[in-house]
């Protein structure tokens, strides 16, 4: 799974995709830079979730392991 920065760096390259492809009428490279932008707010969605899950287990464990 993609880090924090990796999501950044693909939605800053999809933007620009999109907004190259859009002042140049290349349709194609707007919905290249569309989708990108997509998929990486999709993996930090993941990425948040997947951090959240970890936390909530961890602190699971934790209150096991006090008792």
């Amino acid at each position: 799974m993609k880090n924090k920065l990796e999501n950044k760096i693909d939605y800053a390259v999809g933007k620009t995709k999109e907004a190259v492809g859009k002042a140049a009428d290349a349709k194609d490279l707007e919905l290249e830079g569309k989708v990108q932008v997509m998929k990486s707010e999709a993996a930090e969605k993941a990425r948040k979730l997947k951090e959240k899950a970890a936390e909530k287990a961890n602190e699971a464990v934790d209150k096991i392991h006090k008792k």
